[in-house]
């Protein structure tokens, strides 16, 4: 995968599953960079304006910080005041930022229980040989990229 600036890290059409609740919708997916599980929060309902997306993510391995009893309260307060803004809800409304919360809260059981990244979705690019020419030992590899 490529370092560049408009590459994307996550791809909406993979998704795993997704659930709706009023304004927000999250979806069960894979970051591409690293092929791990993550969760993607979107508005449910696009505005006119908005050709583009861009959604808020948990991935898997910050699960624990949105946890009640691992987490720390006041940065899941911080991180579902800046997801509300960013999912264009009014951050300063109080229910909107306790939405966020629950949303993910409830959606965490499911994020833990998704599998690794569809092999499916990997293309073969090249295939290595590498022969030691002490040994002669030969070492197969196949080097793939995502779709």
């Amino acid at each position: 995968m490529s370092d560049e600036p408009n590459t994307p890290v996550i791809d909406l059409s993979l998704r795993l599953w997704q659930r709706t609740r009023g304004e927000i919708t999250v979806i069960g997916t894979w970051i591409l960079t690293t092929r791990r599980p993550c969760l993607a929060l979107v508005p449910s309902r696009a505005l006119p304006t908005h050709d583009r997306i861009t959604p808020c993510l948990v991935p898997l391995d910050m699960a624990f910080a949105w946890d009640e009893h691992t987490g720390d309260p006041a940065d899941t307060a911080a991180m579902s005041y800046q997801f509300a803004a960013a999912l264009g809800l009014n951050p300063m409304e109080p229910r909107n930022v306790i939405a966020v919360t629950s949303i993910v809260r409830d959606s965490l059981g499911d994020l833990l229980a998704m599998p690794p990244f569809p092999e499916g979705e990997k293309q073969a690019v090249a295939d290595v040989l590498i022969t030691d020419p002490n040994t002669g030992k030969t070492t197969e590899a196949e080097i793939v990229d995502n779709v």
